[in-house]
């Protein structure tokens, strides 16, 4: 995605999706995470359209976040000691104790 050039424009939900490979359901819960850029609203409340350069700036720190990721990885920064909820709770299970589990949307 070439973004030095780029004029600033507006484009609509579906090319936002588009341009992030994802369903509406998956959209929807990425706007309630808070992280995603938020829209701009046009004339009527209803008319909705985002920053063509404010997504991609948000495309671009997905991929910084995961390649800072990967490289911690390649570094030896094992986390595999730290278990997961769902494996906590299997085992807290087994034990015989009750342990809630939150589901992340």
């Amino acid at each position: 995605m070439k973004q030095e050039n780029a004029e600033p424009r507006l484009i609509r939900e579906q090319k936002v999706r588009e341009m992030l490979a994802i369903p509406k359901t998956s959209f929807k819960r990425l706007r309630k995470k808070g992280s995603f850029p938020k829209p701009i609203r046009l004339g009527d409340s209803r008319t909705i359209r985002w920053s063509y350069l404010e997504i991609c700036d948000f495309i671009n720190k997905l991929s910084i976040e995961r390649n800072a990721y990967s490289e911690e990885q390649a570094a030896g920064e094992d986390d595999s000691h730290i278990e997961s909820p769902r494996k906590q709770a299997r085992q807290s299970a087994r034990e015989g104790r009750k342990l809630r589990v939150r589901r992340s949307v």
